[in-house]
């Protein structure tokens, strides 16, 4: 199997699955160093997040975070303090953002249903999109760190 291919087989595997980079390592013959390296060269763990996650439970864990903050005022009868509302701030500004971006989520669910479609009329040509897409990918998980 050639180098690429098996960087791009092994990157699959692991952000559609559950397992860890030393199952990596074991299942596809690799060195662990060689492993460390793809997966932050290419940001695994970003797009295994993205898979994972949606726009929507983050926005939900934020209006909770919100919630427990003015609840816990409300309940210790005071003013919040300039510290959470600089956080409920931050948040809401967070969701603002995220409302108004396209989730890499979504960029990575069209690459894969496209990619399926590609593999099913012209094989060939699935793996040489799919290295692009791969790297199209990267680009927008490296935006997202940013």
């Amino acid at each position: 199997m050639v180098k690429a291919e098996q960087r791009k087989n092994a990157a699959d595997f692991f952000i559609n699955s559950t397992h860890n980079q030393a199952q990596v390592v074991a299942i596809f013959k690799l060195t662990e160093k060689t492993v460390a390296r793809w997966a932050k060269e290419d940001n695994w763990h970003i797009l295994r997040a993205a898979r994972q996650t949606s726009a929507n439970q983050i926005i939900g864990q934020f209006y909770n975070m919100i919630t427990d903050i003015q609840n816990l005022a409300t309940k210790e009868k005071r003013q919040l303090t300039t510290v959470e509302i600089g956080n409920i701030h931050k948040m809401a500004s967070s969701i603002e953002k995220m409302n108004n971006k396209i989730h890499i989520r979504y960029y990575y669910m069209v690459a894969d249903e496209l990619t399926k479609y590609i593999m099913e009329v012209d094989m060939p040509t699935a793996k040489l999109v799919g290295y692009h897409i791969m790297d199209f990918l990267n680009k927008k998980a490296k935006e997202v760190r940013v």
